[in-house]
């Protein structure tokens, strides 16, 4: 039974480790606290999960982020938008993907062909069709030299170079 109950504080924990819970109610979305009670109404279409103090929410056919008190935090509209991770975040504005902090600047990043999200500080970058890795600050830490990076998974990741397999 105390292990149960020591479980479910675990689990509760984790759930709640960012400021407010992400819930849908009545086919709208909205944000819970702690107690279970509501912080931020149900009254978006679409929305995501708190990350960085900033949770990305869909209105007016927009997108926008929002602080924990349910206000505006960066006041540019986005056409989409991903979560925050290691203080950036993936926007896209008409036809251009880039990644912006938390204060809604535009963070300039290497040339790539794609965007990726950042993924415990770093993010893949590819260039004519290799791929690398960038950090937060828009340095390349790995030159784009593979034909595929995998994600990381404790400090290792797997890595595709003439067609063969290894690890990084």
């Amino acid at each position: 039974m105390k292990i149960n109950f020591l479980l479910l504080l675990l689990i509760t924990q984790i759930a709640f480790s960012q400021e407010l819970a992400l819930v849908k109610k009545d086919g709208k979305f909205g944000y819970i606290n702690k107690t279970g009670t509501f912080a931020i109404q149900p009254k978006y279409t679409k929305a995501k999960s708190f990350y960085n103090g900033l949770a990305g929410v869909f209105e007016n056919n927009k997108w926008r982020f929002i602080n924990a008190k349910g206000e505006t935090a960066i006041a540019t509209v986005f056409d989409e938008v991903k979560s925050f991770n290691s203080g950036l975040c993936v926007v896209l504005n008409g036809k251009e993907w880039s990644y912006i902090d938390v204060k809604g600047a535009k963070v300039k990043s290497p040339a790539t062909e794609n965007v990726f999200d950042f993924e415990d500080g770093l993010a893949f970058i590819r260039v004519a069709g290799k791929m690398g890795l960038i950090n937060p600050k828009g340095e390349i830490i790995l030159a784009p030299t593979y034909e595929a990076i995998k994600s990381f998974e404790d400090g290792y990741a797997r890595v595709k170079k003439d067609n063969k397999w290894g690890i990084i």
